[in-house]
């Protein structure tokens, strides 16, 4: 499932899994692991929402680096309701 700044891939699992993805090209090593720090605080907020336990792997986009942590958030709420609601 695409969004604005990220890209959320999951599939079913007997065990919940998560990881994110930032290529080098998204910065230095002090802007990515801020963005890591962003979306998994980010996705630790919404993950309750998820009935089922999956493996979920989050890739940041190119862009992303424009992006506010509250435009994080959004995005990654936004998804996340489109896989509840496209696994029902």
């Amino acid at each position: 499932m695409h969004g604005d700044t990220i890209t959320l891939y999951s599939m079913p699992d007997e065990v919940s899994a998560f990881a994110v993805l930032v290529k080098k090209k998204s910065g230095t090593a002090v802007q990515r692991n801020k963005i890591k720090r962003w979306v998994r605080e980010a996705f630790r907020q919404e993950k309750q929402i998820i009935p089922f336990s999956c493996a979920v792997v989050i890739v940041v986009k190119k862009q992303f680096s424009e992006s506010n942590y509250s435009a994080v958030k959004t995005d990654i709420s936004n998804i996340i309701a489109k896989l509840v609601s496209n696994c029902q």
